[in-house]
């Protein structure tokens, strides 16, 4: 990977390891990051929203992590259906992009599903729907130290596949 290339990855993870320090959700800390670094124009306020659902393992369920369900998110908007292929039935490139981030992720944090990476991560799976859990959570330093490396570990995978598909180029232009 280019230096140029290189300083882009580290900068896709370092918004979005920010912004899951600074405001939570995992997934909107992910396309969040994606929308500082490509603009608002890639990335637009309803696709921003749409994220917030996907947080905590989807609907804060501690099943598919938040963090990677951004990235698909993220990566379906280059290569993902449009109103025309799906009326055609055309087939999914987003499929393959997609279980490309969830195998590197694997990789990385063993599993996809957020209770198994808290488990990994923090020692137990935290049920942050009850006060007392989500205090335990925050305590063992989620919001701190573990969900903003796991959000800039997805984001970053994501840019890196942006480019080695050339959908965006090493100055992060479309």
């Amino acid at each position: 990977m280019k230096e140029q290339e290189l300083a882009l990855v580290r900068k896709v993870g370092d918004v979005a390891f920010q912004n899951e320090m600074t405001y939570g959700g995992c997934a909107q800390a992910v396309v969040g990051a994606f929308r500082e670094v490509l603009g608002e124009d890639v990335v637009n306020e309803g696709v921003f929203k749409s994220a917030s659902g996907l947080c905590g393992g989807c609907a804060n369920t501690g099943n598919v992590c938040g963090a990677v369900s951004g990235g698909v998110l993220v990566l379906s908007l280059f290569v993902g259906r449009d109103l025309d292929t799906w009326e055609s039935g055309s087939n999914f490139p987003s499929y393959d992009l997609g279980q490309r981030l969830m195998n590197r992720f694997k990789e990385s944090f063993w599993s996809i599903n957020c209770r198994d990476v808290q488990e990994r991560l923090m020692g137990r799976y935290f049920n942050t729907n009850y006060e007392d859990e989500l205090q335990g959570f925050m305590d063992a330093g989620g919001h701190t130290e573990h969900c903003p490396k796991v959000t800039r570990a997805a984001a970053e995978k994501v840019m890196e596949i942006l480019l080695e598909e050339g959908l965006v180029d090493d100055a992060g232009r479309v």
